[in-house]
């Protein structure tokens, strides 16, 4: 099918996903080719992921990429002396090599992940993501991405009604959504953090979207604790065991760019000695607008 400016897109499941075909991103980037960009823009509205196949990018050209849609948001993990890639500012590396002077080369591991946001600890969280396979395995793990517009229109009316207006706390957890889930924090240590709607509307196509916090014993504001674990476990089972999703093993020179408003995603686990490199960027996205007072939840 043809998409915004004759891109051509080849959806990858019903629900969500679409392969960029016939598109050199390094070179639409040197040219500064505007229309091609919003095309993308539009179809990641549309298809809310996007997977561009056999790319050749820079650091330099993936972040002139994202700075395209938007003002970049660093997500590398604090306190910790890994390396990343010198002379760019916001281009992270996910991985689990260990390098010969012993330090980390990035962030990450080759831990499982559960189902996540990026940023979702931020005041304001990411908008797109980008993964930019660099090294993977022989046989690659799969990401998988999940269609939150979806997820909320699939909800009885009795809990859309319930969780319209309620916001959860979403406390700092790092590498909390590794899986299986690092035990809780304390009950004080929970009560801090932005607290941002269950609901949101994304700010483009005005659609809601359920916001789903990443761990169960997040804290929902004015719930006791065992009031939002029940809740909240709810309603991560009820993601997870939707159909809404779509998985792809990135290969060497994947580029994938997703709008991280409107999805959930998660990663399967590999054997540790052998090695995965991923380069990551995210765009900084807007303070999460919860469902106005006066709508009426459909």
């Amino acid at each position: 099918m043809k998409g915004a400016s004759s891109l051509t897109l080849q959806p990858a499941s019903p629900h969500i996903g679409a392969d960029v075909l016939y598109i050199d991103v390094a070179e639409v980037i040197e040219r500064n080719d505007t229309a091609v960009l919003d095309a993308i823009q539009q179809a990641i509205e549309e298809h809310i992921v996007l997977r561009f196949r056999k790319q050749k990018l820079t650091p330099e050209q993936m972040e002139q990429l994202g700075r395209h849609f938007g003002p970049l948001l660093s997500l590398k993990r604090k306190n910790n002396d890994a390396a990343h890639i010198q002379g760019v500012d916001y281009l992270k590396i996910i991985s689990n090599v260990q390098q010969s002077d012993g330090r980390p080369l990035g962030d990450g591991s080759s831990a499982p992940q559960d189902w996540h946001t990026d940023g979702a600890a931020k005041p304001v969280p990411a908008g797109y993501t980008y993964f930019y396979a660099r090294k993977v395995p022989g046989v690659p793990p799969k990401t998988y991405w999940m269609n939150a517009y979806l997820i909320y229109e699939s909800l009885p009316a009795d809990m859309k009604e319930k969780i319209a207006h309620l916001r959860v706390i979403h406390h700092e957890y790092p590498a909390g959504n590794e899986f299986p889930l690092p035990p809780s924090k304390s009950l004080e240590e929970r009560q801090v953090g932005p607290q941002h709607p269950l609901v949101r509307l994304h700010p483009t196509t005005r659609r809601p979207v359920l916001f789903l916090p990443h761990r169960d014993d997040m804290l929902v504001v004015d719930m006791s604790p065992d009031e939002s674990f029940s809740l909240i476990s709810r309603l991560r089972r009820h993601a997870a065991e939707s159909p809404y999703w779509w998985t792809a093993a990135m290969e060497v020179d994947d580029l994938v760019v997703w709008d991280n408003r409107s999805a959930l995603h998660k990663r399967d686990g590999w054997d540790q000695s052998l090695e995965r490199i991923v380069w990551h960027l995210a765009n900084e996205g807007e303070p999460p607008i919860p469902l106005p007072e006066s709508s009426r939840v459909a």
